[in-house]
This record gives structure tokens, C-alpha cells and sequence, in this order.
């Protein structure tokens, strides 16, 4: 039939060696329906290199979860992982329950008040600017957005007092903004995470770099986005500069990409909005760790912030470090 007669077709244009890869690729996969059983496979492809990635396991761990919640008499969660709205009005816990798996249990939930830290008001600027190239999209060519990004992060880094933490949503950005930050700044101090770097290890080159006096400038990809904390406890806040500013190259759509969210993202049409909401609120919470900082500036430098579709990304910025203290820089 018309579809054997294009799957041979496509067969004869392999080379022998992606023949061999297609071979090998198969078995895998094979090999894994049946040690899977009941539970879920997904194969996707890295958006630079083609590489295939298989990802195994559960698709929900809702079951598991209620089997927990149903041997214990409490679940403790903290009240910062609250997520705004998509309408940008307001926090809620629904997404949590639901990541959770509880959904259905709201009557045993005791939920507080999301927490709202006073003093976070009083430590940074928050500056959204929608000057530069919205980002590329999967098949367009990003070395424009790349070029302008480098010489805003350049500009940056020569006006902050302390280190910097440039958040990037993958590998592919933080190599090519490094390649091109490298003759606009020193050398020693820029700190670039890739797949043979991990944040544990750059997190100790940059305290590394700010003990000898230094203001390091990270590249982060992945975990620098939640759990990382550079702050330096042996200071009094007003003298600690280890982590002055912080750098949001893109909104963290599409980053998280384990089984159990692409679970919800089949069932839940907000899914991916609400996780990328999750994600920028951890991101933004490496910059202020305690309080009594000064000289804090978060730099949001994604054009989409000016779409009305993104305006809870704003409410977030509001609500934690305070509306007055936000400044758009727009074209004019």
C-alpha cells in the first residue's frame, strides 16, 4: 500500500550509519514497552542536535500520592509554591493540587494565606525591558536575538556592584551568549553551565570568584532556576554583594519536561502556563534571600512581557517586589 511503499522509500535515503542508529533505536524502545508494563514512554529530539532522548516512567504518581496522604494525618507544602492566576488576579493552590494529586480532597485541605514578604519591597528594582528581539521561535534563527542579548547582559554586568546570574532556558543559549560575552567582559570571572557542568559546581566557582573580590557572572541553565542560593551569610545584608543582579533572558516556557507534566499538559489546557509561572517565581527568588539587601535589580528581558496574554508574569513582579517598583523600558 501507498504508506509500506513510503516507509521503503524513506528506508533507501538512510546511510548505512542511521540505518544502524534506526536499528539500535528501535530494540531500545522495544526493550522498553516490555520492562515498562503499564507505565510511559516518551521520545523527543534536543532542539540543537537531534539527539533522541527516551524519558520512562509514570505518567501520574496521583495514586501514589493519595496512598501517602491516606497513611498519614498531614501533608505539609509550603505556601510560596501558590501560582498567580492565569488572569493575573490573585493566587491560588489549585495547581499544586492538582500536581499533587488532590484535586479531589479540597475538603481536607488547610490552606493559609500565600506568603507576601514585606521587606521584599524594600530590596530590589525590577526593570521589564521590551527593547530587544522577541525571542526565536523552534525553526528561526536566533543569532540576532542572541547578539542583542549579549550587549544588554554586557551593559548589564558593567553597571552592577556584585556578581551576576543570568537565567537561560538551555544549553544552546548559555553557550553562544558566552561566545559572545567573552571579548565584551573578563574572562575569569564569566561562569558558563552546560551538560559537563553542573549547577552545584558552578554555584562554587562563582562563591569561589566573589571571595577573591570578583564579580562573577553565571550562565545558569535548568536547577539554577530553584535551587540555588547566593547570598554570603558571613556578611551583614547591607555588605553582602555576592548576587546583586539577576538576568531573565525568556519566559521559562516549555523547560520542564518530565512525565507527569506532560500528563497534565494532555489534560489540563493551562498546564504549561501555570508550570512556566511556577518556574519564573523560582526563578526570581534567587536574587533576595534575606532581609536588608540593597542594591538588588531584577532585569526581566523578554518583549512577550508587553503581551496582554503574559500580563500574570507582571502581577507576579507586582505583588512580590511592589508595582512602584517597576520600570518598563519600552520602544518609543
Amino acid at each position: 500500500d501507498a504508506a509500506a511503499q513510503e516507509k521503503r522509500l524513506v528506508s533507501k535515503k538512510l546511510t548505512n550509519g542511521k540505518r544502524h542508529s534506526q536499528q539500535m533505536l528501535n530494540r531500545s524502545l522495544a526493550a522498553l514497552r516490555l520492562a515498562l508494563g503499564s507505565g510511559s514512554m516518551h521520545l523527543a529530539l534536543t532542539p540543537k542536535k537531534r539527539y533522541a532522548v527516551i524519558t520512562v516512567g509514570r505518567a501520574s504518581v496521583a495514586s501514589l500520592l493519595r496512598q501517602c496522604l491516606e497513611r498519614s494525618p498531614a501533608l505539609l507544602t509550603s505556601a510560596t509554591l501558590y501560582n498567580a492566576t492565569t488572569s493575573g488576579v490573585g493566587y491560588s493552590a489549585d495547581y499544586l493540587l492538582m500536581t499533587l494529586g488532590l484535586s479531589a480532597h479540597k475538603e481536607r485541605c488547610h490552606l493559609l494565606a500565600p506568603v507576601d514578604a514585606p521587606w521584599l519591597k524594600d530590596s530590589c528594582a525590577v526593570i521589564i525591558d521590551t527593547r530587544l528581539p522577541r525571542p526565536p521561535q523552534k525553526d528561526e534563527d536566533p543569532s540576532t536575538w542572541h547578539t542583542a542579548l549579549a550587549r544588554k547582559i554586557a551593559s548589564i554586568y558593567e553597571t552592577a556592584l556584585g556578581g551576576v546570574l543570568v537565567l537561560c532556558t538551555s544549553y544552546e543559549t548559555a553557550s553562544a551568549l558566552a561566545a559572545l560575552l567573552g571579548p565584551q567582559v573578563d574572562a575569569s570571572v564569566l561562569i558558563e553551565q552546560g551538560p559537563s557542568r553542573s549547577a552545584k559546581a558552578c554555584r562554587e566557582a562563582f562563591m569561589a570568584l566573589y571571595a577573591q573580590g570578583k564579580r562573577p557572572l553565571w550562565l545558569g541553565v535548568g536547577t539554577a532556576w530553584t535551587g540555588i542560593d547566593l547570598s554570603d551569610p558571613s556578611k551583614p545584608p547591607e555588605n553582602d554583594l555576592a548576587l546583586t543582579d539577576l538576568v531573565v533572558c525568556r519566559l521559562p516556557f516549555r523547560v520542564t519536561k518530565t512525565l507527569t507534566h506532560l500528563w497534565r499538559c494532555e489534560r489540563f489546557a493551562q498546564a504549561e502556563y501555570l508550570e512556566t509561572l511556577r518556574v519564573f517565581r523560582q526563578g526570581i527568588g534567587r536574587l533576595i534571600r534575606r532581609p536588608g539587601l540593597h542594591h538588588r535589580r531584577l532585569w526581566v528581558l523578554d518583549a512577550r512581557m508587553a503581551d496582554p496574554a503574559n500580563k500574570a508574569f507582571v502581577s507576579v513582579l507586582a505583588r512580590t517586589f511592589g508595582a512602584p517598583n517597576i520600570e518598563w523600558r519600552k520602544e518609543t
